[in-house]
């Protein structure tokens, strides 16, 4: 199994691709336009709610795949590297270029995973 440097190093690598790939729609719609909406519609928060939990399981599912010990709980550090994946796909809707986006996705990656006092 790949270290969770080098699948973070692929995820970020993956969502500055997908965020920025179609100029005319940069960005992702979950995380840019119904994020939006959910703040005022129960419907569409419901329906946001179960993607972004779906990607954090994943992530979650991957990290610990990887045996290395780790400074917080799968499914904390998850949230956070989610979290930056979603940012990254706000900046590309907002016309940040892969060229803006890659030194971020590359730094996010780096994140030390080693646990406390290691």
């Amino acid at each position: 199994m790949a270290s969770s440097a080098a699948l973070l190093t692929d995820f970020f690598d993956q969502v500055v691709m997908l965020a920025t790939q179609d100029a005319g729609t940069p960005g992702c719609l979950v995380s840019c336009v119904v994020s939006d909406s959910a703040g005022a519609n129960p419907i569409f928060r419901a329906e946001l709610d179960p993607r972004y939990a779906g990607l954090e399981h994943k992530i979650a599912a991957r990290l610990r795949l990887t045996g290395e010990a780790l400074p917080a709980p799968p499914e904390v550090l998850a949230v956070v590297l989610a979290s930056v994946a979603r940012g990254l796909m706000l900046r590309a809707r907002s016309g940040a270029t892969a060229e803006k986006l890659q030194p971020v996705a590359a730094a996010a990656a780096l994140v030390d995973f080693q646990p406390a006092g290691v």
